[in-house]
């Protein structure tokens, strides 16, 4: 798959996520590719494995729809000018949020927030543990019903013990922000 523009969004510890535009005649079409810096195989397999287990339990409509996973060089990606680096890179071609906007005190509504809960609870009975339930992985859409959550490089697959934990944690979080709207 080529890529017509690679746009650079944000760089972190593990991962860097670009926009990536596909167009084909008159359509274009963006979709976000979470690539894994080289090395960094656990985070990708965790994520990997996080989202085959949603899909397969049918909690896709609170994730990014995933359109598959790959390893392959920076050129082959369309990252680098030249193909002298053979080194393999995993990434993650998933659904491009337009429109979505991370947790904040500016978005966060009671009806959203609810909506996350519920979409947590969701993502534990599927047997997923996200282990890194920050603002910055919960994306809503304002204006709609619409959550999703993000980033399962850190997630745990079958940890019952931590979701009531973790399910705490983010339920006062996302609560003291509705309130102190």
């Amino acid at each position: 798959m080529d890529f017509s523009e690679i746009l650079s969004v944000s760089e972190g510890t593990h991962a860097n996520i670009y926009r990536v535009t596909i167009r084909e005649g008159a359509d274009t079409a963006h979709f976000c590719l979470k690539l894994f810096k080289q090395g960094w195989t656990t985070p990708f397999n965790l994520e990997k494995t996080a989202y085959e287990h949603l899909i397969a339990a049918e909690v896709k409509d609170c994730i990014p729809k995933i359109y598959g996973y790959a390893a392959r060089t920076l050129y082959d990606w369309g990252l680098a000018g030249d193909d002298s680096d053979d080194e393999l890179y995993n990434g993650i071609l998933m659904e491009w949020l337009e429109g979505g906007q991370m947790v904040s005190v500016n978005n966060i509504t009671l009806t959203n927030a609810c909506s996350l809960l519920e979409a947590l609870d969701r993502i534990h009975k599927a047997g997923v543990l996200h282990f890194d339930p920050f603002r910055h992985n919960q994306i809503v859409f304002p204006g709609t019903r619409r959550v999703v959550w993000i980033d399962f490089s850190c997630a745990h697959m079958n940890e019952e013990y931590a979701q009531p934990f973790e399910m705490g944690d983010v339920a006062g979080i996302l609560l003291s922000l509705v309130f102190i709207r």
